[in-house]
């Protein structure tokens, strides 16, 4: 989306940059370039706000993906935590099963 609204700005600067001058046409079937200009100022002006509406949306979501990576983060650490704590219990029980196997020998 984003880049079909960059593509479409891009264009609409191109035309207006080449129409410099506003020269009243002769004829009235002729277009006049003031006219040309007022359409893509108008073009501008729309795709602008398309953009600054995308724009507020991505930092929505970003706001949300920084949100949802700490809470990750945080049941990252916590489950080490909690593998670290089963490492020693397994350690633990290996010890006193290995000492209980000693006395019954």
């Amino acid at each position: 989306m984003l880049l079909q609204l960059s593509l479409c700005v891009i264009t609409a600067i191109q035309l207006t940059s080449s129409q410099s001058t506003c020269d009243f046409a002769d004829n009235e079937d002729q277009l006049n370039p003031c006219e040309n200009s007022d359409k893509l100022l108008t073009q501008l002006a729309k795709v602008n706000s398309r953009l600054v509406a995308a724009v507020s949306q991505l930092q929505e979501e970003n706001a949300q993906l920084i949100t949802a990576n700490s809470q990750l983060q945080s049941s990252v650490s916590q489950l080490m935590k909690n593998v670290s704590q089963l490492d020693r219990d397994i350690t633990d029980l290996n010890n006193v099963n290995h000492q209980q196997s000693l006395k019954g020998k």
